[in-house]
């Protein structure tokens, strides 16, 4: 379930200082953003307009300018095309040759890694911006969460050699991340194949039969996101059988607009073609995508598998601290470019992949209970017993009950010291989950444990809030350093920023 609010419930406005959220436009475009600043405003931004009468007009102008600015803007939005606004051309290899918005945000001789966080609004006129704006500042003053919010879809390949990897790895999201936060879907398969809408839409065409038909009626219903992980080009994305999904399509597109459309597939945020697979969802006046992430350039199917793992890994770890999409689409590059790939690392990836429309827009859960842990990767001893304290808050003016569940992805055993907490309005509470890391795992076995929160009173029971929490657990050998041992989902080696080496008890 996830819905935007203002900011004295998210997480920018519990910072002490107001972090900065820069706004680069043509001057004609200047008048057309008072509205959205008032909201960036509201969400608990400092906003800065910076017009390219002020700024210059070429390229390096304007880099210039974002990197002479103190403090460093977290947030930057370029404003218009790139017949306004230039692009960077790729310094990886690239056929045909592409363009980025990468050196934008990268201020140091030989740097890839960004520095500040930047979407960019492919709008042609006034008329463009103003449509775009009016959606996305309907969407932040959302009150009420519509039932398709509650609802995401992914969209898999039929490519005979990475479909069955694709689907598992959408459906490790979908048990991980989607399912224990309370999302659905509506697919149920075809032709005799019978699809589980819990988590999602489950739009594999390979195992449930979809077609071009079930996937434009989904999006059609509205989604809180939809995600392609596929072929494709600057103009559709594909299947074997040719597109299934095309510019032309989206043009006409209805239904609520899709807060985030995450495509991973070849070229669909080419900047060459007058009117991409990007543009057609963000400049579709009334329906489209608020945000959406695509690759300007050819993508490869395993990086682009671990891409999705780790957005949604960065989006549904903790929903007490959320993160903007720009934020998930920067961690995820991270670990790419340091995990994933060994050096010169992910560079090709920093620059093949464009964020088009706000790059703050969060996803947030409704009221829910906020629910931490002071470490989100612990190592543990194999075949021990780990005791993971979490706190429970009720953020709301009323008291509340909260009804309390914990999972082990692995089916390691494990309890919870309390299953049911009544807490009053602001009040919190600790409670203990034991886990038991069973010994028919090899060491290095890793397992996320997920505590999840149900408020249910006094709502009815197609309108539970759910809010959850994760923390992975991976065995190690204590003959063996660590090092050794730790590995991420694709083999290779690592050891997270916030390992804690020890066991919390």
């Amino acid at each position: 379930m996830l819905t935007a609010f203002p900011a004295q419930s998210s997480s920018v406005a519990a910072q002490s200082v107001a972090p900065l959220y820069l706004i680069i436009t043509p001057d004609a475009f200047a008048s057309a953003l008072t509205d959205f600043i008032t909201v960036q405003q509201e969400r608990g931004f400092q906003v800065q307009l910076a017009l390219l009468s002020q700024t210059g007009t070429e390229k390096e102008q304007i880099k210039n300018y974002i990197q002479r600015l103190f403090p460093r803007p977290k947030y930057v939005l370029l404003v218009g095309d790139n017949e306004f606004i230039p692009t960077w051309p790729f310094t990886t290899f690239a056929i045909p040759p592409a363009s980025t918005d990468l050196y934008y945000t990268t201020f140091t001789d030989n740097s890839y890694r960004p520095k500040t966080i930047l979407g960019r609004l492919p709008v042609h006129n006034t008329t463009d911006l103003t449509d775009y704006m009016s959606k996305l500042i309907a969407y932040y003053h959302m009150a009420a969460i519509p039932s398709w919010q509650q609802q995401i879809s992914f969209i898999a390949t039929d490519h005979p050699t990475f479909a069955m990897d694709t689907e598992d790895d959408f459906n490790y999201i979908i048990a991980t991340d989607t399912t224990p936060t309370g999302y659905s879907g509506t697919f149920t398969g075809r032709d005799g194949a019978i699809a589980p809408t819990t988590g999602g839409d489950r739009l594999f065409p390979l195992t449930y039969n979809a077609n071009s038909d079930d996937v434009v009626s989904i999006i059609g219903e509205g989604r809180a996101a939809v995600v392609y992980l596929g072929s494709g080009s600057p103009t559709s994305w594909d299947w074997n059988a040719g597109p299934f999904l095309s510019v032309n399509q989206v043009r006409t597109f209805s239904g609520p607009p899709i807060p985030l459309v995450l495509a991973l597939a070849h070229k669909t945020a080419d900047f060459a073609t007058a009117e991409s697979m990007a543009d057609a969802w963000i400049l579709n006046a009334q329906s489209g995508a608020l945000v959406y992430i695509g690759a300007s350039a050819d993508t490869q199917n395993n990086s682009a598998r671990a891409l999705a793992n780790e957005f949604f890994n960065t989006e549904f770890y903790d929903f007490s601290t959320p993160r903007s999409v720009g934020e998930a689409l920067q961690a995820s590059l991270l670990y790419l470019d340091k995990i994933f790939y060994t050096p010169p690392g992910g560079k090709a990836e920093y620059e093949r992949y464009q964020l088009f429309g706000d790059p703050s827009l969060t996803f947030r859960l409704p009221q829910g209970a906020r629910l931490r842990s002071h470490k989100f990767y612990l190592p543990v001893d194999w075949g021990s017993q780990v005791i993971i304290p979490f706190s429970v808050e009720n953020p709301g003016e009323t008291a509340e009950t909260f009804e309390l569940t914990i999972h082990s992805f692995a089916l390691n055993p494990v309890a919870l010291d309390v299953y049911s907490v009544e807490l009053a309005p602001g009040a919190a509470t600790v409670v203990y989950a034991t886990v038991q890391m069973s010994t028919d795992y090899p060491v290095g076995a890793s397992d996320n444990i997920t505590l999840t929160a149900t408020q249910h009173e006094p709502l009815p029971a197609d309108e539970l809030i759910k809010t959850k929490i994760t923390v992975s657990l991976q065995t190690f050998d204590p003959a063996i350093p660590l090092p050794l041992v730790k590995r991420s989902n694709f083999g290779k080696p690592y050891l997270r920023p916030d390992a804690a080496v020890g066991i919390i008890q």
